[in-house]
């Protein structure tokens, strides 16, 4: 099978090309059933994840059919459609998962095109579209599910889907990752963010993969972008979910020249960076000295004085706020 990759956006090339293999499909057959009827007005208004399922099966990562329900939508395709549509078909589908993104997004799918087709036929061994995959267009597909999902890492989400998409790309296929496809990553990001991003989900080696990346992209992305990408990073470095120290070396890794200059420029950032610490303050575990750690991240930060004022204003409680006053003071800071 051989896949023809449009220019980005759903353009009229693409409905165009839905249009006549919808007429093609119509006249070939005289008359077709229920299950094409929806397969074919699915096609046309952009659900490319119920016509993919239809004629090949249903899988994601938490829920699939099994092997004979899947083979069974296979025969069905197969009885219906000739070889050359089922080609055509995986063209438009994939067309449409690339493209469709910023034109309706109360259907999760479209903002989710690159992640299903991943894990629909990349990661599927019974996928009979799997080998019309070729090398370049799996490198665009993790690029554009690490962005996807990269917007949905938080706690609690997808039963922790984003976390192994993202942390997979940045471990297994950082190669992959291209600086040129940032800009239309961010959008993908965008689309799909819910939040803060949360970097305590991947890896350490995912985290210092996630930084690597990050200074590459750098020069092709606007600044107020990069201040939400490097923030998690930040908040990351300080302790992992249970309070425990993750990186020995967090001071270090704040005085990175390159996130020591977000640090220094960004009041996202330092905001952030400021609620942690106050957290840290207010709730960090009695088996390590939060304290300790806090008053270390506040001498590794640009302009300490102004972080001390961000960071005291965001502790509630006084008596938690002093402890904290009186170690700087008796540290002499």
């Amino acid at each position: 099978m051989r896949i023809d990759v449009y220019p980005d956006g759903f353009t009229d090339r693409l409905r165009n090309e839905i249009e006549k293999f919808d007429a093609f499909h119509r006249e070939r057959r005289g008359s077709i059933d229920k299950i094409e009827e929806r397969l074919l007005e699915s096609l046309k208004i952009g659900r490319f994840w119920y016509v993919l399922s239809s004629v090949d099966g249903y899988r994601s990562y938490l829920d699939s059919q099994s092997v004979k329900e899947r083979g069974e939508s296979k025969v069905w395709a197969r009885e219906r459609f000739t070889e050359e549509e089922l080609e055509k078909l995986l063209e438009l589908v994939v067309n449409t998962a690339l493209h469709l993104g910023s034109e309706n997004t109360n259907w999760s799918g479209t903002r989710k095109g690159h992640s299903i087709l991943y894990e629909s036929v990349v990661d599927a061994e019974d996928s009979m579209f799997k080998d019309a995959i070729t090398d370049g267009l799996r490198v665009r597909l993790n690029n554009g599910r690490f962005w996807e999902e990269l917007g949905d890492l938080r706690s609690g989400i997808n039963m922790g889907v984003p976390g192994y998409v993202v942390d997979t790309v940045l471990t297994e296929h950082r190669r992959d990752l291209d600086v040129s496809f940032a800009p239309k990553g961010v959008e993908l990001f965008r689309m799909n963010r819910i939040g803060e991003v949360d970097l305590h989900l991947i890896s350490d080696e995912g985290i210092n993969a996630y930084i690597d990346f990050m200074r590459r992209i750098a020069p092709f992305l606007k600044e107020e972008d990069m201040e939400i990408l490097v923030a998690p990073y930040v908040v990351a470095c300080l302790a992992d979910r249970e309070d425990d120290i993750r990186f020995e070396d967090f001071a270090e890794r704040l005085k990175d020249p390159f996130v020591k200059g977000y640090l220094g420029g960004s009041n996202h950032i330092r905001d952030e960076l400021a609620y942690r610490l106050a957290l840290e303050t207010e709730f960090g575990s009695p088996y390590y000295d939060n304290l300790g750690m806090v008053v270390d991240v506040l001498k590794a930060v640009p302009e300490m004085p102004d972080m001390v004022e961000r960071t005291s204003g965001r502790i509630k409680d006084s008596d938690r706020r002093a402890r904290l006053m009186d170690r700087l003071k008796r540290e002499d800071i």
